[in-house]
């Protein structure tokens, strides 16, 4: 008779559960953020220019030993935009972490939930301008949280050659494990 009011008990609370929602569940805290950034190229450039990306806070900064990045940026002979996984620069340096980059396959503005599979860690990605492309980081600042991976989209503006700048837009969701790029705070 005890099994059975326990199990009336559990399957009461479970009901009770799934009639008020998932009180449990993770919820984002950030406001989907957009920017426009610029970086210079990895090759051609004085290696103190910001030619790397912090992709949870669309952050230029230096491709150094301290690896706070997530991307590095680079322009091929054909005037395209290389990106870089943190992997490809830091691979002597032991293990860095996971940084997946993948084109996009659909317009950039059309691009309201991130894939959670096709992210290449090991080659560079070739981005030629009015191209978009998605990261997906294993980032430092979800230390406290389940999920480490922060979503961003970025499209290339323009890349110039002569001065060895590339121009993006981008849009991140900065709560740890969430893929969407719709504005504001996202539900799932």
């Amino acid at each position: 008779m005890r099994r059975f009011s326990t199990l009336a008990l559990l399957l009461a609370v479970a009901a009770l559960a799934a009639a008020c929602g998932n009180s449990t569940a993770i919820r984002a805290r950030f406001r989907i953020f957009s920017d426009t950034i610029s970086v210079f190229a990895l090759t051609g450039s004085p290696p103190t220019y910001p030619a790397a990306i912090n992709t949870p806070t669309a952050q230029v900064v230096r491709a150094d030993g301290s690896f706070s990045f997530d991307i590095a940026i680079d322009i091929d002979a054909q005037g395209r935009a290389l990106v870089y996984p943190l992997r490809l620069v830091a691979t002597t340096f032991g293990n860095a972490r996971s940084v997946g980059v993948q084109k996009l396959a659909v317009p950039f503005d059309t691009m309201l939930l991130a894939p959670t599979t096709g992210y290449d860690t090991t080659a560079a990605t070739v981005v030629a301008s009015g191209e978009g492309f998605l990261v997906r980081a294993a980032s430092d600042y979800c230390a406290l949280d389940l999920n480490k991976i922060v979503y961003s989209k970025f499209v290339v503006d323009s890349v110039n050659a002569a001065t060895r700048m590339v121009h993006l837009r981008t849009v991140v969701d900065p709560n740890c494990g969430f893929r969407s790029f719709a504005p504001g705070i996202p539900p799932r």
